[in-house]
């Protein structure tokens, strides 16, 4: 499979979500956001953090306990279990090796803040296939 087919066939982690950025919709920060924040927070008020250290993922605003979703197959790589650290509970899911011109390649999607989680290091998950439950664990910057 190319890197394009795979990104192309991504399916939503939380379904019942509207993709948009809030107020229209649930998205409450999208890549590289924020970093003179993010950097505030961890005492880097250097020029170049102020800039560049934002944030690398996509935050979704949701309710506790909704269910996540693979957003597509691969295998559980990690499992973080620190329910206090940057992303609290996260299960990283690792897509097989990709094609990317004449190179390989594998993305890594990570599902961070989680309550809980279902999977185990290691299993193979399909597209779609319930991951763990929504929560508020880690470092987490809300605006409200």
């Amino acid at each position: 499979m190319t890197k394009q087919e795979y990104l192309k066939n991504l399916t939503k982690p939380l379904p019942n979500t509207k993709w948009a950025k809030y107020p229209a919709g649930q998205i409450t920060q999208f890549w590289g956001e924020n970093p003179s924040l993010y950097s505030s927070v961890f005492g880097q008020n250097d020029d170049i953090h102020k800039y560049l250290a934002g944030h690398s993922g996509i935050d979704i605003a949701t309710f506790h306990r909704d269910k996540v979703f693979a957003c597509q197959a691969g295998y559980v790589q990690r499992i973080r279990t620190d329910r206090l650290t940057m992303g609290g509970l996260c299960v990283y899911i690792q897509s097989p090796e990709l094609e990317d011109g004449n190179d390989k390649v594998i993305i890594q999607h990570v599902y961070a803040h989680l309550d809980e989680y279902v999977v185990k290091e290691g299993d193979y998950v399909e597209r779609g296939q319930l991951i763990g439950y929504e929560g508020n664990t880690g470092f987490v910057i809300s605006g409200n």
